[in-house]
This record gives structure tokens, sequence and C-alpha cells, in this order.
């Protein structure tokens, strides 16, 4: 689902929960202590390096599979991932579900008029690609929490009284979500002058003049 923000607040309970005031309002209040705000930094961090370590270790099965055969397969082969040792790389091996039997051999290419089935339609290709996308789905939410807390955590530092503080962290809310709502008064707002340009503007009938 696309996240949504609007600049200025309103009077009905469900505008004031997605308001920009509202949301920067939480992301101070979470992090008022100076010390669990630098554990939650140094905890993303470390969060971010194993997410990566990870997408990289998917990656590299992934290129393991599609390096395997120089050819489709038949239906009757799958390619699979050997897990490597500590200084063992993984290597791939075939599965034959007709004669259930498995082989580090390349099985040979299926013949002209079978079905041809290529790497990436392997099960355990497209379970990995999954896992991919969910692991950088995660890396870009661990992220946006790393780059706030950063912004809090500098502001202190440098002395940088609230406002400013919260002016960097309304800039950085509206670049990182999808869909910015304003009224004809809050579109002027000083916070979206230094906002990523906006791909497309929507302008309502009801703020024709």
């Amino acid at each position: 689902n696309p996240s949504i923000i609007r600049v200025g607040v309103g009077q009905s309970s469900t505008v004031k929960a997605v308001a920009l005031e509202t949301k920067v309002d939480a992301i101070l209040g979470e992090h008022l202590d100076a010390g669990r705000l630098e554990s939650s930094i140094n905890g993303y961090r470390v969060e971010l390096q194993r997410i990566t370590s990870d997408i990289g270790a998917l990656r590299r099965k992934l290129q393991t599979i599609l390096s395997a055969c120089d050819w489709p397969l038949s239906k009757d082969w799958e390619i699979r991932v050997e897990e490597g040792g500590f200084d063992t790389p993984a290597k791939p091996f075939f599965v034959n579900h007709k004669e259930k039997l498995t082989t580090y051999e390349v099985p040979p290419p299926p013949e002209p008029d079978e079905q041809q089935f290529p790497a990436t339609s392997m099960p355990e290709y497209r379970s990995y690609v999954a896992r991919i996308v969910k692991l950088v789905e995660a890396y870009f939410s661990v992220k946006t929490h790393l780059e706030r807390c950063t912004i809090v955590s500098g502001g202190l530092q440098q002395g940088a009284n609230n406002m400013d503080v919260r002016m960097d962290l309304e800039t950085h809310v509206l670049n990182e979500v999808h869909i910015v709502m304003t009224t004809l008064g809050s579109a002027g707002n000083r916070t979206l002058e230094g906002t990523e340009k906006f791909e497309v503007v929507v302008v309502d009938e009801a703020a024709q003049s």
C-alpha cells in the first residue's frame, strides 16, 4: 500500500493520523533518551550489515543456478543449490523428479519437441528472488529509521534547536512517502521547498479559483 502524509493539521482523527506534524511528533517522542537513541542507531547499522550480507549470499546462489547449465532443461529436471561450507562455495546439483535421482552432472538438452525450462523458472531460483525482494524492502525500512535517528542525534550533538530538527525530519518524511496531500494554504509550506521534485501533481477542483 502507498504511504500517505498530509501537510497541515486537520480536524478529524483520520486526517490527524496521517498529518506530517503527527508523524514528526511521534519520531521525536521515540528518541527523547540520548542513550537509547545511540543504541538504536548502532542496532540499525548492524541490521543493515546483516541484510546486505544475506542479499549478497542469495545473489550468489542465483548466479550459481544461472551458470549451472548452458541450456534449458526438460520438465523432469530441476536445478538446486548445495550449501557450501566456511571456505567452500555453494555448487549446483540437478534433481530428476521422474527418476527420483540427484546428480552433479549436467543433464542433456531436451529434445526439440520437448518443452524447455530455463534456469530462471526453477522453483529454488524463484524462492531466492522472492527472499531478496523482502530483504530489499526490509533494508529500505531500516535505512529510513536509521536516517531519522541520525537526524535527531545530529541535531542534539550540534545543539540545533527543536525547530531545525523538526524541519529536517519533515523534509525526510516527505521524501520517503509515496503521496503527499496538502490544502491550498499548506501547499506553500516552507518544508516543501526542500523536498525532492514530485513526479505528479494533482489539483482537486475544490482548489480552483
